[in-house]
């Protein structure tokens, strides 16, 4: 893929721009209702399977005061609900990575602010702007990526509104179609990452400024890159693998992506853009909340 497709999938979907989200589902044990449960999502790296998962499953389990196992071998996270009486997020996590998978807590909730966050929507619209299937929005790189849109421009309420439903629509196509990744198990090495950062690079003499001035920084080109590649790797193996060439292969892709916004469910939990995607055509499955 060149430089151009890097840039936006523009062969097949409009560009997306990269987000925050926090993985909540995929296959996993069987959840309880008990009052009692906290929660810890991880970031798990040196996934390449489904294996990989069932190992990882297989390794928690199997301990006293494990209560559910979720993780996601395409973004590379875990979620995992415990009884705090009887193990701890730092013990969850040294066991992952014992189990050959360096895992990193990126949240931790409480008991009780687990159990909020069940009960209370309030709660979630502090943290997260919505869930895009079995994906979470987080509120704070929602609103780093509006002010990024908005850049050094004047700062009016008109613009503010256009540039929060804009990164809105963005992020529900890309995470719409990371949605569909995540049921396929697509998986992108960190090589391959490093591969394009290269082809990018030797294209741009000023690679440097550039991708801050396109993307804000180096962490957040690359966290691109790995979206672009796993969505063209999913729609190359699963959605275009035997589909005609010329217009009908884009007729089938269109087809496809049309039922997959119908069949992803699409919950948002902030009031301001619940009220916009209410009124967008461009607000795929159930909006709901």
């Amino acid at each position: 893929m060149g430089k151009k497709q890097l840039i936006a999938l523009a062969v097949l979907l409009p560009a997306v721009l990269v987000g925050g989200w926090f993985y909540l589902g995929g296959a996993a044990a069987t959840a309880t209702t008990d009052q009692s449960l906290a929660l810890v999502e991880l970031r798990i790296d040196k996934m390449t399977c489904g294996s990989c998962v069932k190992t990882i499953e297989s390794s928690l389990l199997q301990q006293p005061g494990i209560d559910e196992v979720v993780v996601s071998v395409t973004s590379g996270s875990g979620r995992v609900t415990f009884d705090p009486d009887k193990i701890d997020g730092r013990k969850i996590a040294g066991l992952v990575t014992d189990s050959g998978y360096p895992a990193a807590i990126k949240t931790e909730l409480s008991a009780a602010d687990y159990r909020s966050m069940q009960r209370e929507e309030a709660l979630l619209s502090r943290q997260y702007i919505a869930k895009i299937g079995q994906r979470l929005l987080s509120r704070e790189s929602y609103e780093e990526a509006v002010r990024f849109r908005i850049g050094q421009q004047e700062l009016t309420p008109q613009l503010l509104s256009a540039a929060r439903q804009e990164t809105w629509n963005d992020l529900l196509q890309k995470e719409t179609l990371l949605a569909a990744a995540e049921k396929y198990q697509v998986v992108v090495r960190d090589d391959e990452v490093d591969a394009r950062q290269q082809e990018v690079a030797g294209s741009h003499p000023e690679f440097d400024s550039w991708v801050v001035a396109r993307f804000g920084g180096l962490d957040q080109f690359r966290a691109r890159v790995k979206t672009d590649l796993i969505i063209q790797r999913m729609i190359d193996d699963y959605v275009l693998e035997n589909a005609p060439q010329g217009i009908a292969r884009q007729q089938v892709l269109n087809s496809w992506y049309q039922d997959l916004v119908g069949n992803t469910e699409v919950k948002v939990f902030d009031p301001q853009l619940k009220a916009a995607a209410g009124s967008s055509s461009g607000c795929g499955g159930s909006c709901c909340g």
